[in-house]
């Protein structure tokens, strides 16, 4: 192929990417507009429409009482997190500072290759 023909291809790849890109909703949203569906084999009960319909309506009712204790669960973690790091000495926060620009995976406390101290 030549030169001019890939830069061309490339150059209109990265101009739909670019012009795409913003479109997608963020993860909050996309949950906020997922319409409420039946739990797992609900639908195999033989539910009246009005079953159906006080099902859904329960699991609109609990799913924002559960988003707003998750929510408070995370608020609570960044307290938590905060009041700790308040006992560290400035040297220990900057250390712990180096250790999370390193960016462990989630849910790892240490590098396979580090020692607790």
């Amino acid at each position: 192929m030549p030169r001019s023909l890939i830069g061309a291809v490339a150059c209109f790849l990265l101009a739909v990417t670019f012009l795409h890109g913003d479109e997608r909703p963020s993860a909050k949203e996309d949950r906020a507009s997922v319409k409420a569906v039946l739990p797992l084999y609900f639908d195999k009960l033989g539910l009246t429409e009005s079953q159906k319909k006080g099902i859904l309506e329960v699991r609109d009712d609990y799913s924002v009482k559960i988003r707003n204790r998750e929510e408070q669960v995370r608020e609570l973690r960044r307290k938590e997190r905060a009041a700790m790091e308040e006992t560290l000495t400035d040297s220990q926060k900057a250390r712990l500072s180096e250790l999370r620009s390193e960016k462990l995976p989630k849910g790892r406390q240490t590098k396979p290759d580090d020692k607790e101290r």
